[in-house]
């Protein structure tokens, strides 16, 4: 936990990246244009009035594009959440270190997430993983759930727990279940950064530390028993310091309930997708468990 808790200082304490001192800033890279980058627009007023706008900030917030000023504002949300709130996301720390059978939560990431601004250049677990690692030092969003990994069953519930966003669409992935320090809990998404878009010139800023996610809301999970009692689902969980632990899908034939565009991708080839993730979790050297909602059970099937 040291390691973990002296990184989380440095990216608190680091300065806020200004978009504005990049030759890349302006409207053009953030509408998808990203080889529109040229310096005559450079500090265009244009650029200026939309890093000015509140309205934006969640969109902003997600490319990695606030204005130095207010990502410092979110920084010092970040910092006041960890002082007033250390001792019980430690809890959740330790908890998460566990393996994932004995866990009491669970966070899941998902390699085909889609989130606003979400570029998937990868879907499977293993293509993931040859991009990215099995650990790393950039901030990860998961979406948390209140209990052990063998108990994901109960919530894949028609209009209960699901078809909230996040948690609808991890629990329809393939996805992995992670271990690391967390930043930032929440019941709600906080639309923080997107790591596949951000703009190049904040990695590269801080690519010393990791990239850092943040939010222009105070993060509403602060209490370890407490989460466990209401058994609502964090719907982004932020984790620093990440590391794979094993991988979980689920499995229902019977999907009527979801989306049209959701049940066509998750019906299409089932039964190969459950052989494709077995293979890749082979693979990878990492467990699996598959949740059979028909049945009402998760299970470790590697």
């Amino acid at each position: 936990m040291r390691i973990t808790r002296r990184q989380l200082r440095k990216l608190i304490k680091e300065m806020a990246w200004d978009p504005k001192s990049s030759p890349y800033a302006h409207p053009g890279y953030m509408y998808g244009d990203h080889g529109a980058t040229p310096r005559s627009v450079r500090r265009t007023k244009d650029y200026q009035d939309y890093l000015d706008d509140e309205a934006k900030r969640h969109e902003l917030r997600a490319q990695g594009l606030l204005s130095a000023e207010t990502a410092e504002k979110e920084k010092q949300i970040l910092r006041d959440y960890h002082e007033a709130n250390k001792k019980e996301i430690a809890k959740f720390y330790n908890e998460l270190k566990k393996s994932p059978d004995s866990a009491r939560i669970t966070c899941l990431h998902s390699p085909a997430y889609e989130g606003g601004f979400t570029q998937k250049d990868t879907k499977s677990l293993t293509q993931w993983v040859s991009r990215f690692g099995k650990k790393g030092k950039d901030q990860l969003s998961t979406v948390m759930f209140p209990c052990n990994v063998t108990e994901l069953y109960n919530y894949f519930i028609p209009g209960k727990f699901l078809g909230q966003g996040n948690a609808e669409q991890i629990m329809l992935t393939p996805s992995f279940i992670m271990s690391g320090y967390p930043a930032l809990m929440n019941y709600d998404d906080m639309m923080t950064q997107t790591l596949s878009n951000l703009h190049p010139d904040l990695v590269k800023f801080q690519s010393s530390s990791g990239v850092s996610k943040s939010s222009g809301e105070i993060p509403d999970i602060n209490n370890f028993e407490q989460f466990l009692k209401d058994k609502i689902i964090s719907e982004e969980t932020v984790l620093d310091n990440w590391e794979v632990k094993g991988a979980h899908f689920s499995k229902d034939s019977d999907v009527s309930w979801l989306r049209p565009d959701y049940r066509e991708d998750y019906l299409q080839n089932l039964e190969e997708q459950v052989e494709a993730v077995y293979n890749q979790c082979v693979k990878l050297g990492i467990p699996l468990w598959i949740t059979d909602a028909a049945n009402s059970k998760t299970s470790r099937v590697v």
